[in-house]
């Protein structure tokens, strides 16, 4: 007998009383579903991210104010929009919030993943960002002028924000819809906490056998990573998202992808974004302290 892997309403949270305009099970066509959920997650990897930068740009006259040297104001209210437009569009969707990653999940996985890969980090971000400019006596190039406000407020941002924009986007939204497109499990069948019902050992065994490349490593999440990576080389013109230069630094590239790998496997197996959240805080954070440490910025 074949039981349903979505769990019963009570168990999830849902997004209020909303009628979405939208549903993805209205998809029903397996040969209609795939591509289309394709394109929207594409389409929506490429407009948003423009979108975003307009309105920031749109800002700058109140933002300036508070950050002459464009060091963290312009960049926040970016991740804001970025934030807001996920949270939007997942209400649209009509789904529960723990479908995308939006739950406590297995917690205790994710605590245990944290204690390994930020040791992991610090290691990595310090060999990268501090030790060569330490090692030759230079200093490494910054963004801006690091005034007193701008450097509070850019660590502030990296440390706090970006994860939370970022992942909610990347790994929230994105790969759900690449989930729902690409995969027989739906994202809502990720292991987490909200949908635990009777049934959820077996499907968590069941889980723990993914599709993919390799195991443990789903084509959803490469393709993700991959979105996520070349987001970071891709620059915007002023005219919807044309002209667009790409321009990535080959290191920042690697470490991007894998990091955004990184971090939607660890939603994958949690079932939450809480632990891909603070992976990606403590990683940005880290790599602006050590470039700080190194600068002479930040004295120890």
């Amino acid at each position: 007998m074949s039981h349903s892997l979505r769990a019963p309403r009570s168990h999830a949270l849902a997004l209020g009383a909303w009628s979405p305009p939208f549903r993805l099970a209205s998809l029903r066509s397996p040969g209609l579903r795939a591509p289309v959920l394709v394109v929207v997650a594409l389409a929506v990897a490429l407009v948003t991210p423009w979108v975003a930068m307009d309105v920031a740009l749109a800002a700058r006259p109140w933002t300036i104010g508070i950050d002459p040297g464009d060091a963290f104001a312009y960049i926040t209210v970016n991740h804001v929009v970025m934030a807001a437009a996920a949270l939007a569009l997942v209400l649209a969707l009509g789904r529960p919030a723990s479908s995308w990653g939006i739950a406590i999940g297995r917690w205790r996985l994710t605590a245990r993943h944290l204690l390994v890969v930020i040791p992991v980090l610090l290691v990595l971000s310090f060999g990268y960002d501090a030790a060569p400019y330490l090692l030759a006596g230079t200093r490494p190039p910054l963004a801006a002028d690091p005034t007193p406000v701008a450097v509070a407020g850019t660590l502030a941002f990296q440390w706090l924000f970006v994860g939370v924009a970022e992942e909610l986007f990347y790994r929230g939204l994105i790969l759900g819809l690449l989930h729902d497109a690409l995969d027989r499990r739906r994202v809502s069948d990720l292991p987490s906490r909200m949908h635990d019902t009777p049934d959820a050992p077996a499907r968590r065994r069941r889980l723990r056998r993914p599709r993919g490349l390799a195991r443990g490593v789903s084509l959803p999440a490469i393709i993700s990573a991959g979105i996520f990576a070349l987001a970071h080389g891709i620059f915007y013109g002023r005219a919807f998202f044309l002209p667009v230069t790409f321009d990535p630094s080959w290191g920042q590239l690697a470490w991007t992808f894998g990091l955004g790998l990184y971090c939607a496997m660890l939603r994958e197996r949690t079932g939450s974004l809480l632990g891909p959240i603070a992976a990606h805080n403590v990683s940005n954070g880290l790599v602006l302290t050590m470039t700080y440490l190194a600068a002479g910025v930040i004295r120890l």
